[in-house]
């Protein structure tokens, strides 16, 4: 699904403009993605297996929830939007531990 998502710059600052995913991949702009890791009480990582109909990474494991930001939605609401679309649970922002920000740099087909 494309959606409007804001652009950063290098340094992952936001720069105040704003493009649909699919533009931003294809000409390479930074954007906002959060990686949520879930785990079970006794420390179990849960994964899942993301659908062989995916642009990127098909039938690959993966986090346990992830997706894009939104267009001005900080990196804590997305995050909790994410996990609501994807597995349907209801979290509060505070039940969340900020871990780091990681750039990454991927070609997409």
């Amino acid at each position: 699904m494309d959606e409007l998502i804001d652009i950063w710059n290098e340094e992952g600052e936001p720069t105040g403009r704003i493009a649909l995913k699919s533009e931003a991949h294809k000409n390479g702009w930074f954007h906002p993605t959060v990686h949520i890791w879930l785990y079970t009480r006794k420390g179990e990582i849960l994964l899942q297996r993301r659908s062989k109909h995916k642009d990127t990474f098909p039938d690959m494991w993966d986090v346990s929830v992830a997706g894009h930001v939104g267009a001005g939605e900080d990196l804590r609401s997305g995050a909790v939007r994410e996990i609501q679309e994807e597995i349907g649970l209801g979290i509060n922002p505070e039940e969340l531990t900020f871990s780091g920000v990681i750039k990454a740099i991927h070609q997409h087909p």
